[in-house]
């Protein structure tokens, strides 16, 4: 009985740290570019962020990656745990 299963791997990813950041980037922010923002962070948090967006991973900083949302926008994500994550950076790429 072999169905036509598929199986994805679930991640509950939350947000738990440094809304802060959020915050202060989004006082002088675009609806366009807030909303481009919310659907990287609801992406890590439910696991396709490597799926649908350019990353790259900090060799620094093992647990840190960057998100390329626009030319002239990113977004640096910090993993807490395997079930969390917070906003280190967001703004222009350095």
């Amino acid at each position: 009985m072999n169905e036509n299963i598929s199986t994805r791997r679930t991640v509950s990813f939350r947000m738990d740290d440094q809304f802060d950041v959020l915050d202060a980037w989004s006082e002088t922010a675009t609806d366009a570019d807030l909303q481009a923002v919310y659907a990287v962070l609801f992406a890590v948090a439910d696991g396709t962020v490597e799926r649908d967006y350019e990353f790259v991973d900090d060799p620094h900083r093992l647990s840190e990656f960057a998100v390329l949302v626009y030319a002239d926008l990113m977004v640096k994500i910090r993993v807490h745990s395997f079930d969390s994550f917070g906003l280190v950076y967001l703004g222009a790429p350095a």
